[in-house]
């Protein structure tokens, strides 16, 4: 089966993903933000509490600190990713990707 549909609208002829195609992309992306998010949050918190316990070496608070970054880098992206799924399950609309004209330019 196709994970996508030709829709025909005006004179061009539109790519759109199929709904099964949607509610699978959505749920991976659900799975990403619902195990992401938790994630990121515990490890950031875990390597600040490092980053506080461990003041004297110099070389394990520099590592420490990119694992911060990292980390919080990381929850913002997940975090993001709530309307991307939210958009995913909204069914009175056309595809995300394929129905968008400058996507598939």
């Amino acid at each position: 089966k196709q994970w996508y549909q030709r829709r025909v609208r005006g004179n061009d002829t539109v790519a759109a993903v199929s709904p099964v195609g949607e509610a699978t992309l959505g749920t991976l992306t659900l799975a990403c933000f619902l195990i992401g998010v938790p994630g990121n949050l515990l490890a950031t918190i875990y390597f600040v509490q490092e980053h506080m316990n461990n003041s004297r070496n110099t070389k394990k608070l520099f590592f420490t600190e990119i694992y911060i970054c990292m980390t919080s880098v990381d929850l913002i992206l997940t975090a993001t990713l709530f309307p991307v799924f939210e958009n995913y399950f909204n069914g009175a609309r056309e595809g995300y990707l394929f129905g968008n004209h400058t996507f598939c330019a």
